[in-house]
């Protein structure tokens, strides 16, 4: 090395890094690094190996965790639809909207790409049906609007009126654009939590919900293929393994 080139290093100690933090840290890693005064290259050093984690750090085997339990099965009754719509409309600062949203999926059996792509154009407040489209090539048409929905809707329609907000989609995030996926997920497992339903909860399981109350009240596959919009019937086959009652009488005393 030339004089005119000599290096001036620093010894880099452990009052260089930030508290919590140990040697290994890669960001503590570059700050060891010598600074060549001349030619601004440098000599690297020898990373130090990361400390090994010790019993304190791991987390003790019986700790109790935040997150629900899984779902024990792929749909929700509808006792437990009716209160995680209603805990929907307790939190949040979108009361009329969540409930609103969680309500459409519920009734409609519908898929979270579907519910935040509907239009309020799509809705017939005269003949009280909405349009109800379809993902993945499925059946599209035309279903009635129960009354409940209706004055949620309704309610909805009043405060995005005086947002100016009733041509376009009818469910809408705090910054005026269509609800991503993400915060409909959160909505529905907030719900869950806030209703006591015990286990995670997330929206495809309102639309298996209704599958679910279909298959249980007795109605035929082809209905039930149809107001779910399944292209193929095998979809809609998989409901049968929902009807709680299907196996009654087969044994007897």
């Amino acid at each position: 090395m030339r004089k005119n080139e000599t290096a001036r290093l620093r010894l880099v100690t452990a009052d260089d890094w930030p508290s919590g933090t140990s040697p290994g840290d890669p960001a503590n890693v570059a700050r060891s690094v010598p600074v060549q005064a001349a030619t601004g290259g440098a000599v690297p050093l020898a990373a130090p190996k990361p400390a090994k984690a010790t019993s304190a750090d791991r987390a003790p085997s019986g700790a109790v965790q935040s997150r629900p339990a899984p779902p024990p099965r792929r749909h929700i009754t509808p006792s437990e639809a009716k209160a995680l719509i209603d805990a929907a409309g307790q939190a949040g600062r979108n009361g009329t909207r969540d409930r609103a949203l969680l309500t459409v999926i519920y009734n409609h059996g519908l898929r979270v790409a579907e519910a935040t792509a509907m239009l309020w154009h799509a809705i017939d407040w005269t003949t009280e049906r909405v349009w109800v489209g379809r993902v993945k090539r499925g059946i599209e048409g035309m279903h009635p609007i129960p009354g409940n929905e209706l004055r949620l809707l309704r309610a909805l329609k009043r405060e995005a009126g005086e947002a100016g907000q009733t041509d376009g989609h009818v469910f809408l995030s705090e910054q005026g654009g269509p609800m991503s996926s993400d915060s409909v997920q959160r909505i529905v497992a907030r719900a869950g939590v806030i209703a006591g339903i015990g286990f995670h909860v997330h929206p495809h399981m309102l639309r298996h919900g209704r599958g679910y109350a279909l298959m249980k009240s007795k109605t035929d596959l082809r209905t039930i293929q149809a107001y779910l919009g399944h292209s193929q019937i095998s979809s809609t086959v998989k409901y049968t393994a929902l009807d709680p009652g299907r196996f009654d009488g087969l044994v007897r005393d």
